[in-house]
């Protein structure tokens, strides 16, 4: 859900505080992470907020499930910092995106991205053919 409106879908047509891109700078996803909505205060054992529930579903998602399991335990005794957990979720993110920011940097310089490319659209389509051919055959179209 949005970091900005946890009552929405993340989208990039709802605006940049809306979402998270895979290859964002690091400075911008923690930006939006802090910025992120949660709620005015901590009532222990009370249900969470949108906001904290949608921080806790990206955790779910990013992060080992023993953080998760203590982060947790410290909502339900009303001991959770949001910025703390505001934190371990921009950190878990980033040990997810960093290595495909990496991967992605690593192909640019390598110069072979159009061949990459093409390799990839020569076996995409080498499979439509046989999965058309199939269907064709499947429905008598020959």
């Amino acid at each position: 859900m949005s970091l900005a409106d946890p009552g929405q879908k993340m989208s990039k047509s709802a605006g940049e505080a809306h979402y998270v891109g895979v290859m964002e700078d690091e400075a911008s996803i923690r930006k939006k992470v802090r910025s992120a909505v949660t709620d005015t205060g901590l009532t222990p054992g009370a249900e969470m907020s949108p906001g904290v529930a949608n921080l806790f579903e990206i955790l779910d998602l990013s992060a080992d499930p023993e953080t998760v399991a203590g982060l947790r335990e410290e909502y339900a005794a009303g001991k959770l910092m949001y910025s703390h957990l505001k934190d371990v979720v921009f950190e878990s993110l980033m040990n997810v995106l960093r290595p495909i920011q990496e991967k992605r940097a690593v192909l640019a310089a390598s110069g072979k991205v159009d061949e990459i490319l093409a390799a990839g659209a020569n076996k995409a389509r080498r499979i439509a053919r046989e999965n058309i051919t199939r269907v064709r055959d499947m429905v008598g179209l020959w």
